[in-house]
């Protein structure tokens, strides 16, 4: 007897089978309860779940029989695994194909034989439901149709062997992913999410699921949530955006988000899908980095009118000093002094512009301190504010400080400004400077 033809894709078969990892397996009871119920439904002796592979028939469950597996040259399966339907062999005996088989003429007397090929979604059989009989029959109708039936759910047990390790690691990038990801149905409710949106939420998965954004974000997020969300339902398109988002954490971030619509499988959106990325960070990065480009901006142009008043402040000093140089009455020469004083701070003032915009070096020098806090005081007492009080106590002994006098002056300048910005009910600024010996 001829060996079974092989089917053309043999090779892809094959490679269905090692991908499904159930060649000579230990047994499930899913499967053996398939064999159980094929054999009392069909009223047979013998039912087996048969994958057939280059060289053999391999039983991955069996009813009624002891061995686990025969060659292919002689299985019934060989020849029903080329079918698309029920391939039936009512009497072995009288069916040529079979008429030296040793599975007939010897046990265990294989008389009758009934298989569904075991056919995988991308059209590969892998093997049979089969139920054997020692005498000659046919199945009714009704055995027909139950035999398919247990055939379609022992390659859905199958099937799902890959489905479920899809599943796993489907599971484990939602839980592992950096991005907080979400799924809604139509009616805003959150039906699945990850491990990060738990986190930023501050609740376990259990407590966000079958919520809307309404129940956990503040009300604004939340309006703006659900219109997006039924634009995209509507529409069926993916969107981009960003947003600043508080969260029940109590942080504030800057998210990165994308929606997309999920489809279902008459083409329409079932459920809205998010990907939103904390990019508060990166934010925070390129907002320095504009602030740093205006200053840089802010700096060049400080440092040329800064030149160019310099440049109109030598020209003042020398008329101011030709004036000096004549004889003046005791008045004019008081005010000419008082121009001169001017003059000399708004040199200091160019010097400190110019160091602003990093266009003079500093020079630091023997300073006083008490001098240089006095002098901040006397321009700072003709704009404070009148329900700011000050409380001055300077050491008149410190020590001289190796320091740029311009910068100390603008840094303290800047602290007495922000001290009064900072107490907008009024109240006392109290102005201290006085020698450490013990520094920590």
């Amino acid at each position: 007897m001829e060996p079974p033809k092989l089917p053309p894709d043999e090779a892809k078969r094959l490679r269905v089978l090692e991908g499904l990892a159930v060649l000579d397996t230990p047994p499930e009871q899913q499967f053996d309860d398939i064999v159980r119920i094929a054999a009392q439904i069909c009223r047979a002796p013998i039912a087996l779940i048969s994958l057939v592979d280059s060289q053999r028939q391999w039983f991955k469950a069996r009813y009624g029989i002891d061995a686990s597996e025969t060659g292919r040259d002689v299985s019934f399966c060989g020849h029903a695994i080329n079918q698309r339907e029920l391939f039936e062999v009512p009497d072995s005996s009288k069916d040529a194909r079979f008429a030296d088989n040793p599975l007939v003429v010897g046990p265990p007397h294989v008389r009758f034989y009934a298989g569904f090929p075991l056919v995988t979604g991308s059209d590969q059989a892998i093997g049979t439901l089969c139920v054997i009989d020692h005498e000659p029959r046919e199945l009714s109708d009704e055995e027909r149709e139950a035999l398919g039936a247990l055939a379609r759910q022992a390659i859905r047990n199958f099937e799902s062997r890959r489905i479920i390790p899809l599943v796993h690691k489907f599971e484990s990038f939602l839980d592992h992913s950096p991005a907080a990801i979400v799924f809604k149905d139509g009616g805003g409710r959150f039906t699945h999410v990850n491990r990060t949106f738990c986190s930023w939420m501050a609740l376990p998965a259990a407590e966000i699921l079958g919520k809307t954004s309404a129940q956990l974000h503040s009300e604004d997020d939340a309006i703006a949530f659900g219109e997006l969300d039924r634009e995209i339902a509507a529409t069926g398109k993916l969107v981009r955006g960003e947003n600043t988002i508080s969260f029940p954490d109590g942080e504030t971030r800057r998210v990165s988000s994308i929606k997309f619509p999920l489809f279902g499988t008459e083409g329409k959106v079932e459920e809205v899908a998010s990907i939103h990325s904390d990019i508060t960070k990166q934010h925070e990065a390129e907002a320095a980095l504009q602030r740093a480009q205006r200053m840089d901006v802010l700096g060049q142009l400080t440092g040329g009118i800064s030149h160019d008043f310099n440049n109109l402040l030598t020209v003042v000093q020398g008329n101011l000093e030709l004036v000096r140089s004549s004889p003046l009455s005791d008045d004019a020469d008081a005010r000419l002094a008082k121009a001169l004083d001017a003059l000399d701070r708004g040199r200091s003032l160019v010097r400190h512009l110019l160091s602003f915009a990093r266009r003079q070096a500093l020079r630091p020098e023997a300073t006083s301190v008490a001098g240089v806090v006095h002098q901040v005081l006397n321009l700072f007492e003709r704009t404070v504010r009148g329900n700011i009080a000050l409380d001055v106590a300077i050491d008149r002994d410190l020590p001289l400080a190796f320091v740029d006098a311009g910068q100390l002056e603008s840094a303290v300048l800047n602290l007495l400004l922000n001290s009064q910005d900072a107490m907008p009910d009024g109240g006392t600024l109290r102005i201290r400077a006085a020698r450490d010996d013990d520094p920590k």
